[in-house]
């Protein structure tokens, strides 16, 4: 009985790491999927809606897909559904130089460690024709604890 237990065990172990790879790749990829879908949708409103009216566009935004949005003019984030620690939108943080350059390359940037307003984030960054930045996020804490319910869940299945 032990002989036969042992090499379960460790196929348990080996199955939830090989798993727990997987997952953690196709979560990414899903979620770097669903910013870009995220700010395609948020550029078609921002085509219709006057500037004077960007901070309500991406509150709402952001209160209807659990998804934050920044409008960056001239590197600055001017507009931001991201509140900082004393709880007003995070604008006027500078474009990190690395980012800025990956955007100029080729148009967008898919980022898994942004930080705003003293917050992670997962973000896609792309340019809108008049040379305003858009950074669509969702914030890691809440990637993860999505991930690790799915991933508790699978384990348990795995172990029945």
């Amino acid at each position: 009985m032990v002989a036969i237990t042992i090499p379960l065990i460790i196929l348990l172990v080996f199955t939830s790491l090989a798993i727990r790879a997987v997952g953690d790749s196709t979560a990414t990829q899903l979620v770097e999927h669903e910013l870009k879908t995220a700010t395609y949708a948020l550029v078609n409103r921002l085509y219709v809606t006057e500037p004077e009216n960007y901070q309500g566009l991406l509150n709402k935004f952001s209160e209807s897909t659990d998804v934050d949005a920044v409008l960056f003019v001239d590197n600055k984030s001017t507009f931001s559904s991201i509140m900082d620690r004393s709880g007003n939108p995070a604008i006027g943080e500078a474009l990190d130089a690395i980012v800025m350059q990956k955007i100029e390359e080729s148009g967008s940037y898919f980022c898994e460690d942004v930080r705003i307003g003293g917050k992670s984030f997962m973000g896609y960054y792309s340019t809108f024709p008049n040379g305003t930045i858009i950074l669509v996020a969702i914030e890691n804490d809440f990637i993860s604890s999505l991930y690790a319910r799915a991933v508790n869940g699978n384990l348990i299945f795995m172990g029945v």
